[in-house]
């Protein structure tokens, strides 16, 4: 019965953003199919996101998501709660939103460009580090997402182009995983052997910034003015 609701789901939201029209009883994919394979397949999570504002629904689940106040699955009024999973889902993995335990989900729209982020970054590290040099990495990324509306996904891409023109530079330790945060997942979209595939990525963790090396902690140094 579950897998009849979510084949039903799908064939609705494909069929909503004009994916595919009815045909004989079953579904004739459209030109916007292959848009819509291509972004995942590539991935492109700029086209993705576009893609899936071709559904009505989506756009009007994104414009009840804020920057700087969470949104609870009660508050929500554009989708029913049984699609309320499969949206917060799709709105992850396309960089357009960040669900954080006991929170709710944050929109996050933003993607500054590198002197823009470059100083963002830093004034988050400062007003969460205190005494310490180092931060949770976690904390820092859900911050950025919350307070300033960027994706953990744009935070990396963003805070690896800060550094290659000489704006920042991030110095990374620690290899035990937080297991208080053991929930604060996020759904991320990966092709693997030509496959697109999801799977949840703990924020936490520290095999996000660097994945080849563990980096539960982080510390950020401004290279335009010295130590941050």
């Amino acid at each position: 019965m579950k897998t009849v609701k979510r084949y039903q789901d799908f064939r609705n939201f494909f069929l909503s953003g004009q994916f595919a029209e009815r045909d004989k009883g079953g579904l004739r994919k459209l030109p916007a199919m292959d848009d819509l394979i291509t972004a995942i397949r590539t991935p492109d999570l700029k086209s993705l996101k576009e893609q899936f504002c071709r559904v009505p629904s989506f756009t009007s689940f994104l414009d009840e998501l804020t920057v700087g106040k969470p949104v609870t699955r009660d508050e929500i009024k554009s989708i029913g709660k049984f699609a309320f999973t499969t949206y917060v889902g799709l709105s992850e993995i396309s960089c357009a939103a960040l669900d954080i335990p006991d929170e709710g989900i944050y929109g996050t729209p933003n993607t500054p460009p590198p002197s823009e982020f470059a100083p963002t970054a830093l004034a988050v590290y400062k007003n969460l580090r205190g005494r310490e040099e180092y931060v949770l990495t976690g904390k820092w990324l859900e911050e950025l997402a919350r307070s300033h509306g960027i994706h953990p996904l744009n935070t990396r891409e963003r805070l690896n182009e800060a550094r290659a023109i000489g704006l920042i530079e991030r110095y990374t330790e620690g290899s035990t995983p937080e297991t208080q945060y053991e929930r604060h997942n996020m759904l991320i979209l990966e092709v693997a052997n030509g496959q697109p595939q999801t799977k949840k990525l703990n924020l936490y963790h520290g095999n996000f910034i660097i994945p080849e090396k563990a980096s539960v902690s982080i510390r950020l140094e401004d290279k335009t003015h010295g130590t941050a």
